[in-house]
């Protein structure tokens, strides 16, 4: 397939590239894909996976859960690696529901 692509920053359009990886976005593929990759994620993940790209969560009521949940995030990580998958830091967050144990993540914490 002969795809190209060119992109418009701050107004400016670039000329064409070649796109030589990927899948278009709304391919049938694409969703294929995304479950072959994600049926083989680390299957030591404790927490839930939702496969709307992939997120993780758990219910952190103390100090283990959090070890558990950090944990995973590390696993991922290292499989993410191994795939050549580049997690999106700047798409990443912690999303805290509650106040109770807010003060569990501790800053030197992984959050991708």
């Amino acid at each position: 397939m002969d795809r190209r692509q060119k992109v418009r920053v701050n107004g400016v359009l670039s000329g064409w590239k070649a796109v030589s990886s990927g899948v278009p976005q709304g391919s049938v593929l694409g969703p294929l894909l995304f479950l072959l990759y994600v049926n083989e994620s680390p299957g030591t993940l404790t927490s839930l996976l939702f496969a709307d790209d992939i997120k993780i969560w758990r219910t952190v009521n103390n100090n283990g859960d959090r070890s558990v949940l950090q944990t995973d995030l590390d696993n991922l990580a290292q499989w993410s690696s191994l795939w050549s998958l580049e997690m999106n830091a700047r798409k990443s967050a912690v999303m805290h529901l509650g106040q109770k144990f807010y003060t569990l993540c501790s800053p030197g914490d992984r959050t991708t």
